[in-house]
């Protein structure tokens, strides 16, 4: 409904919040093994290190592991997933430890892109954030049954995270649309999209 465009609008903040922590982290990290080489150390051994933390992160995350989808199917609801099963907590936890390891795999120059985890972030970030407002909005509506689904959250911060962090809103709304098909949340995803790229622009601006 309308009714939460500006609480898309606040998800676009907080996706873009995210992406801006992101970018920060992963440049930070890769100063740090520039700083870690020049001390003697060899380079070669950076990437097992990066692997050695992202396994001992994912003994208590396995979220953060590359599964294709499996992982959005069961954070989205797909594949068996028990309503209950992630808490607002749980899923910002899952969010740290993603920003984390994929900033130190990139940075440590382990394999890997960031075009899959920006939609993970964003999908779980999406859903912690639907979970956590809707009990706050279902007191404001006659029908609760008018109120996006935590889930159409996790799809608009998948968009906005993807729009923040790689900086292409035009190609994450239209992908997000590919994705669902479905004209209803169009608005929704484009406000939250705008937003977040516009956070972005104004803390981080693109050098020319």
């Amino acid at each position: 409904s309308y009714f939460e465009l500006p609480v898309y609008a606040g998800l676009g903040v907080i996706c873009g919040f995210a992406s801006l922590i992101y970018l920060k982290l992963e440049n930070r990290l890769s100063e740090a093994s520039k700083e870690i080489e020049d001390l003697g150390v060899p380079g070669v051994f950076l990437p097992p290190t990066a692997a050695l933390v992202l396994g001992m992160v994912a003994m208590h995350y396995p979220e953060v592991m590359y599964q294709g989808f499996t992982n959005f199917d069961r954070v989205l609801g797909d594949s068996g997933f028990t309503p209950g099963l992630y808490t607002s907590p749980a899923l910002f936890q899952i969010v740290v430890a993603k920003l984390f390891t994929t900033a130190l795999a990139r940075g440590f120059g382990l394999d890997g892109g960031v075009y899959a985890p920006s939609l993970f972030i964003g999908a779980v970030l999406g859903l912690g954030s639907g979970i956590f407002f809707w009990p706050l909005l279902e007191g404001f509506v006659s029908d609760p049954g008018l109120l996006s689904a935590p889930q159409t959250y996790a799809l608009a911060g998948m968009a906005a995270t993807l729009g923040g962090i790689c900086r292409i809103p035009l190609t994450a709304s239209v992908l997000l649309f590919e994705l669902t098909r479905d004209y209803g949340i169009i608005l929704p995803i484009l406000v939250s999209v705008a937003v977040s790229y516009s956070f972005m622009s104004v803390r981080r601006p693109l050098q020319s």
